[in-house]
């Protein structure tokens, strides 16, 4: 299965348009968002981009090797960060994704791990003096022949950049909400494994597929395309979004490891705002 945009894979090569969110630690800034690979990040640094919410577009081109990722970093000033500690929660967020392509709150106040409906708007839409937003590339490694993986026990991918560190003397900018979305066309018999902290939501054609809300430390779990592909609604041949939301809320690990049997070797993106 190989992920593809809305009008084909894409080489990446074009790089996000905005204002900077803060100084390249790595020395290399370009016109293309930050490469961070497994294990830490190098290569050029991009400019994060800025907009008012919703909606998704093809990038275009042809295959590339890297998975985007739509950063957005917050302080502990938010409620919902910093705040909370515990064992997960499922069924934050609705089974349905929203047509914006963004998580629907599923709740009409706060619940344990969570503030409320207006306070969890902020984490996957550009707020301006709540969050900002850094735009980075992840590659995977084929760790045997089909098996895709990128695993990182220490997934800070925009320290230095941001609001900065922290919070306080952290060495490292906690605090932030990470989103990505693709196509794919299902071909059988895929696997796609999560393991880490803090809250990630997966969905596949709309429906979610990996619920792993609320604080937590390493946790996983795995979709199954063909066990769950009748609840999904999805069709050996047939191409669907595949979009991926991730929260990382308080110190003091960040952990980020995908496994899949997805075809890798072929990545695309599809633009969001």
């Amino acid at each position: 299965m190989a992920l593809c945009s809305v009008t084909g894979c894409s080489d990446d090569t074009d790089g996000a348009t905005g204002a900077d969110a803060g100084p390249d630690p790595f020395g290399n800034a370009t016109t293309r968002p930050m490469d961070y690979t497994t294990g830490g990040a190098n290569g050029g640094s991009g400019n994060g981009s800025s907009g008012d919410g919703g909606g998704q577009s093809g990038d275009g081109g042809g295959c590339g090797d890297a998975l985007r990722l739509v950063i957005r970093d917050f302080t502990e000033d938010h409620p919902d960060f910093e705040a909370y500690t515990g064992n997960g929660l499922d069924g934050i967020v609705e089974e349905d994704l929203g047509p914006d392509q963004k998580p629907v709150y599923a709740h009409n106040a706060g619940t344990e791990l969570t503030t409320g409906p207006d306070e969890f708007a902020d984490w996957y839409r550009d707020t301006p003096g709540v969050n900002q937003r850094v735009e980075v590339d992840i590659r995977f490694t084929e760790v045997s022949p089909g098996v895709f993986a990128y695993d990182n026990s220490d997934f800070f991918p925009i320290d230095g950049r941001g609001f900065g560190n922290g919070p306080g003397n952290a060495g490292h900018n906690f605090l932030f909400t990470t989103e990505a979305h693709s196509l794919f066309t299902y071909t059988g018999g895929e696997v796609f494994t999560f393991r880490g902290d803090d809250d990630l939501w997966v969905f596949v054609n709309n429906k979610l597929a990996v619920d792993l809300g609320g604080l937590h430390s390493r946790l996983e779990e795995s979709i199954d395309f063909d066990a769950d592909r009748d609840r999904l609604g999805i069709t050996v041949g047939e191409t669907y979004p595949m979009d991926i939301f991730h929260a990382e809320r308080h110190t003091t690990e960040s952990n980020f490891r995908i496994e899949t049997t997805i075809d890798l070797s072929c990545i695309a993106n599809v633009s969001v705002d």
